[in-house]
């Protein structure tokens, strides 16, 4: 996608890649023609984003304030600045004709440009004004006058908005994706998404290049499909860094062992109570007997000692088994917890190893990519700089690198107790 910004009566070009991915920066330039960073354009489910910041914002129609919309090809968008000025950005599709320039010899003196069926240089475009303006030359082709009749989104000669200006050899007049190289009485045009329609009365398609013989104002050669300045468009890059990652692992938390005490330990107090309730039923039938009682008499105590004996026994033997199966829950949980705990862990170093392949992928293209994208003069082969890091760098091939992360875990302690975990 193409995107032109227009601020300041100055506009600025960018080409943003075929494949929809990233973030760019679209940057403007202040009163020192100082570059500034203006707003961003982002990838978000496979469609380009403008995002508002603080220093720059969109609205809707109804004046509402929006964090981001949606590029659409052949739509202008109105970014709303701090200091209460504003600048347009011009979306428009790419395609091979927008970088393909033909030239013509210019058989008359006035060259009506707009979407109005009489225009010479007819541009069928939303963007563009009926009349939206004209290019008059002299009697011997010798100057030319470019003049903005009034038109809706401007005319622009080398980045600058002009309402009438004497064109110069070389000057690149840009309307709305259209643009116009000036040689005198030649010039080259593009085709964006082929919309441009070229009165062929008076206008001569030349198909060989231009000797100085043909007129004395015009340049040395030029190519019928391509001009060499436009041949190549370098969008902005926003590189992708790796950053160190800490991963901070705790230590499993500790395990809550009762001290286990042995069984006689727990029966013998029980015990001791029970003989003695024992103890008392013997001898409360033995004196039954002794006086020729009835035994009935002493059978509530019998009954009631067996009980005691029963319930000491049996009591602290159900407690025991109750708190070791506790126990043993608590531990079985504690184990499963932590265990997600590393899991998820273990996720989060994958994921961080992945990314960081990811970044190292995009940054060190292979040499065969290299190849490529000069084979087909792709536009990614121009996002590096000198100033870059990486300008001359290629991969050569694939291996092993330690992943950038720090880990930060206690260390292991003395322990009495062994700890699976």
């Amino acid at each position: 996608m193409l995107v032109t910004l227009i601020d300041n009566n100055k506009s600025f070009d960018y080409v943003l890649p075929k494949k929809v991915a990233g973030k760019y920066i679209i940057n403007t330039k202040d009163d020192e023609e100082k570059l500034k960073p203006l707003i961003i354009v982002e990838e978000e489910e496979g469609k380009w984003v403008l995002k508002s910041n603080k220093n720059a914002f969109l609205k809707d129609n109804q004046d509402n304030l929006l964090v981001k919309i949606k590029l659409q090809p052949s739509n202008i968008y109105k970014i709303f600045k701090k200091d209460s000025t504003f600048a347009s950005l011009i979306a428009l599709d790419e395609c091979d004709e927008t970088h393909r320039f033909k030239s013509y010899k210019v058989n008359t003196d006035i060259i009506k440009i707009g979407t109005s069926k009489e225009s010479n240089i007819l541009f069928r475009s939303k963007l563009v004004s009926e009349n939206h303006c004209y290019i008059k030359y002299s009697k011997n082709y010798s100057e030319a006058v470019i003049i903005d009749n009034s038109s809706d989104n401007g005319v622009y000669v080398n980045g600058e908005k002009v309402t009438e200006k004497r064109l110069l050899i070389g000057d690149v007049v840009y309307i709305m994706g259209l643009k116009i190289i000036y040689n005198g009485n030649i010039l080259s045009i593009n085709n964006p998404n082929n919309s441009v329609t070229i009165d062929e009365i008076d206008f001569t398609l030349i198909k060989r290049p231009v000797t100085k013989n043909m007129a004395e104002d015009i340049l040395d050669e030029i190519e019928e499909e391509v001009i060499e300045e436009d041949i190549f468009f370098r969008s902005p890059r926003f590189k992708n860094d790796i950053k160190k990652r800490e991963f901070k692992i705790d230590s499993p938390p500790p395990s809550e062992k009762v001290e286990d005490v042995p069984v006689m330990y727990m029966l013998g107090p029980a015990i001791t109570m029970g003989m003695a309730s024992l103890i008392t039923s013997i001898v409360s039938v033995q004196n039954v007997i002794s006086n020729d009682g009835d035994i009935k008499e002493a059978l509530p105590m019998i009954l009631m000692s067996f009980s005691m004996i029963i319930g000491t026994v049996l009591w602290p033997v159900l407690t025991k088994r109750h708190e070791k199966k506790k126990n043993l829950s608590k531990e079985k949980i504690r184990e499963e917890k932590y265990k997600k705990y590393i899991e998820k862990i273990r996720n989060d170093i994958q994921e961080e190893a992945e990314k960081q392949r990811r970044i190292l992928y995009a940054n060190n293209i292979s040499i065969y990519e290299c190849i490529e994208m000069i084979s087909n003069r792709d536009i990614n082969i121009w996002e590096r700089i000198i100033e870059h890091n990486d300008f001359a760098k290629v991969r050569l091939g694939v291996g092993n690198i330690p992943l950038e992360a720090d880990f930060k875990y206690q260390e292991k302690k003395f322990s009495l107790q062994d700890d699976k975990l």
